[in-house]
């Protein structure tokens, strides 16, 4: 088999399927560092051609960082989760399914809500109605690209189909099981710094038996990294607010300090 190029990995940000790149931060001998890698270009590491593989793997650079295997395991069981995801019909007896799922392995920051709209569930895009833009814009206080940024949030649900209606005009509650089948295994292999849970549905879900309203002003840990617990930025919960103007005061603007110094860190250098 052979597998080559000669673009630069500087310049170039795509690459087709079949390409296999490996990168480390301070250029070490490749064929020692990555096994499965027998032969580079003397010029790399503008570019190098790769002639004979043990095992072929087609995965792309992202953001410098160095495709071990504990990573290339890590890449090929997030694929795999993906895809079952994807095509999951769990709950195919009581909503239509449409999963809808949002950022990458690498992602720093993991959002959790409820479930996703009827408009997100219509175009596949989280949180772009008015919430979403009261969440991004006046609580994070960053720009949409910084929130639909892959490498920044990984944003995922209780429920990831769209849970219809109540007789009464509410939305329903999503399924526990969906978060059962798929949230534990991305929280897995997701490698995100902090955690984000918005609304009651996921906080309980994590804190249960826990008073929300004290969850949302405490300092929470989940697998040993920091979380925050906000209420939903709909205006249904305009009580809530009134109820708690410190949030608006004091909490809102720590959680947001703490998502633009996240989204803000500059990604790994590829010849660094």
């Amino acid at each position: 088999m052979k597998i080559s190029t000669t673009a630069s990995l500087k310049r170039r940000r795509r690459y087709r399927i079949g390409d296999v790149f490996f990168l480390g931060r301070t250029r070490p001998n490749l064929r020692s560092a990555c096994p499965i890698l027998k032969w580079t270009c003397p010029f790399f590491p503008h570019s190098y051609e790769i002639l004979t593989l043990a095992h072929c793997f087609h995965y792309k650079i992202e953001r410098g960082l160095v495709m071990d295997n504990n990573m290339i395991s890590r890449r090929e069981a997030y694929e795999e989760l993906l895809e079952s995801v994807k095509a999951c019909k769990a709950c195919r007896d009581r909503l239509h399914p449409s999963p809808v799922i949002w950022g990458n392995i690498d992602a720093r920051i993991m959002q959790i809500s409820q479930a996703p709209s009827l408009k997100v569930h219509q175009t596949q895009r989280p949180f772009n109605d008015a919430s979403g833009v009261k969440l991004r814009r006046e609580w994070y206080q960053i720009s949409d690209e910084m929130f639909y940024d892959p490498y920044n949030f990984y944003i995922a649900s209780i429920g990831r189909c769209y849970p219809g209606k109540t007789p009464g005009g509410s939305d329903r509650k999503p399924p526990r099981k969906c978060a059962d089948l798929w949230l534990g295994k991305e929280m897995e292999l997701v490698n995100n710094e902090l955690y984000i849970l918005i609304g009651g549905c996921a906080a309980a879900y994590f804190f249960p038996k826990e008073n929300f309203s004290e969850l949302v002003f405490r300092d929470l840990e989940i697998n040993g990294r920091q979380t925050f617990v906000l209420p939903h930025p709909s205006p249904a919960n305009r009580r809530w607010f009134l109820k708690h103007p410190e949030f608006m005061e004091k909490r809102v603007c720590e959680v947001g300090e703490a998502v633009r110094r996240i989204c803000r860190k500059k990604p790994a250098s590829p010849e660094a």
